[in-house]
């Protein structure tokens, strides 16, 4: 069971891609906190950039997190990261200790060298079986770097939802509304976040 599953009844009304002023957000986990209650949600996950490497205080990060927990009892608080996708063998920027402290990870494509599709699509279903992935960051930033038909959208999403893994529908980086039509047609979960870095773009709950 991928850890995500543990929050599926908080996919509406959770934004589970943040970032704070401990890498390039504007804001506070304090102050994300603040305005997640009052656009809504359930629940926010603090999935911050992470690198093998990292150049923050990570424990610093996660004992705000903690804090923030007791002073907002009635908001689910994640600790998760955003580790990027390095190499053609699907290899992620992303610490083993980071790994075993976090409770969500998100892997996305950023600044990925374009390539030939066939070997763009080999390197996300290698990232995909990472055992400790729980979403695909903002799919439109792996589909700008070749032409994706809609047979290779078909197979992209199977192989997201043999592993068990979350598309994140973005309102930052939008997918092609094709794939999210192929998305919903073959049955995968979408899950739909904001990559927030400040409070203003925080995801907003409507009531229906």
């Amino acid at each position: 069971m991928k850890n995500w599953e543990r929050y599926r009844d908080c996919l509406e009304t959770g934004d589970f891609h943040v970032h704070t002023s401990y890498t390039d957000g504007s804001n506070s986990v304090k102050e994300m906190c603040e305005q997640a209650i009052q656009n809504g949600l359930r629940l926010i996950c603090f999935s911050e950039h992470v690198r093998r490497v990292l150049f923050y205080n990570h424990d610093g990060f996660l004992s705000d997190i903690q804090e923030a927990r007791q002073l907002y009892p009635r908001l689910k608080i994640l600790a998760g990261c955003e580790a990027k996708v390095l190499d053609s063998s699907g290899s992620l920027d992303v610490s083993r200790d980071v790994l075993e402290k976090v409770e969500i990870v998100i892997a996305s494509f950023h600044d990925f060298p374009a390539a030939p599709k066939d070997g763009l699509i080999r390197t996300l279903f290698s990232a995909l079986k990472h055992p400790r992935i729980d979403i695909w960051g903002h799919p439109a930033t792996f589909f700008k770097l070749a032409d994706f038909t809609t047979a290779d959208y078909h197979s992209i999403i199977r192989e997201c939802i043999m592993r068990h893994v979350l598309i994140e529908d973005s309102l930052k980086y939008p997918s092609p509304p094709s794939f999210l039509d192929a998305c919903r047609e073959l049955g995968a979960t979408l899950v739909t976040d904001s990559d927030a870095h400040c409070i203003e773009d925080l995801k907003l709950v409507t009531s229906k």
